[in-house]
């Protein structure tokens, strides 16, 4: 799942993605962070947006599993 919500919106979204999805999804957000819930690994990546500008994003990574549906 890749989602670029802000913070306040996907920390609602977060319960949902941990009950319903089953154990070895990944969930992506850009830029923003899920509520409390602490990432697996966090990435930076530097590319050009549409306007040919260079931009730093932020990728906030988390693997789903058995553990993190009882969290």
């Amino acid at each position: 799942v890749f989602i670029y919500l802000g913070e306040d919106l996907s920390a609602r979204l977060e319960p949902l993605l941990r009950k319903t999805l089953k154990p070895g999804s990944r969930v992506v957000s850009l830029d923003f962070p899920i509520g409390k819930w602490k990432p697996d690994a966090t990435k930076k990546i530097t590319a050009k947006n549409d306007r040919g500008t260079e931009h730093t994003y932020t990728l906030y990574l988390w693997n789903i599993t058995e553990e993190s549906k009882k969290e």
